[in-house]
């Protein structure tokens, strides 16, 4: 059986050509960026590694419109409903109109097991139906032209209907992809911070 320590370490296969695009995302080849930066000094931290990057992940959200139209958005950046508010949620039962989500606010707690490793645990909270399964990822314009055909005074869901199965589809697959980039930013940003430590992978 593989030891937990080492099914966590995501580098332990990390390799990095020196000729390859540097994956700072500077655009420039890693020799000539990022392989030869000095090395910073270490921030001692008390929060376990897990932690520090959910908080790190929390606090790097931005906020951006997906839509490939781009060039014309309009409105403010809004919290977008992965589930529609007035009709999926409300179907699941959402006492007073609120529902019990994953907390991201919340500092993850890191439980001991009874056989010496960790679990790392994510808080529940209640949460208002106007809050639950947002994402940033929408200007005003775009999510009102996008989701029309799911949004409040739009019929309910009709499983014979191919547009508005698309729909769904579409928003599901869109929110996922927008929390996968700012995963990847993430880590341009720190591989660009301390590219030193992605050379420290074990064998």
């Amino acid at each position: 059986m593989v030891n937990r320590e080492r099914k966590l370490n995501l580098l332990n296969q990390f390799r990095i050509s020196k000729w390859e695009s540097c994956p700072c995302g500077s655009k420039e080849i890693y020799n000539e960026c990022c392989n030869n930066k000095p090395i910073l000094p270490v921030q001692v931290s008390k929060k376990p590694p897990e932690v520090q990057l959910m908080e790190m992940m929390r606090k790097s959200m931005k906020k951006c419109c997906m839509h490939p139209d781009q060039n014309n958005c309009k409105g403010k950046i809004k919290n977008a409903h992965a589930l529609q508010n007035n009709k999926i949620i409300s179907l699941l039962g959402a006492s007073e109109r609120h529902v019990f989500l994953l907390d991201p606010k919340k500092i993850p707690l890191l439980v001991p097991l009874k056989n010496g490793e960790t679990e790392l645990i994510i808080e529940i909270s209640k949460t208002s139906v106007n809050n639950a399964t947002t994402q940033t990822c929408f200007c005003d314009l775009h999510d009102n032209i996008a989701f029309a055909l799911i949004e409040k005074g739009a019929p309910d869901f009709d499983e014979s209907n191919d547009a508005m199965k698309f729909v769904y589809a579409y928003k599901a697959f869109i929110f996922e992809y927008y929390k996968q980039w700012m995963a990847m930013d993430i880590f341009k940003v720190s591989f660009a911070n301390r590219p030193e430590v992605f050379k420290t992978f074990k064998m």
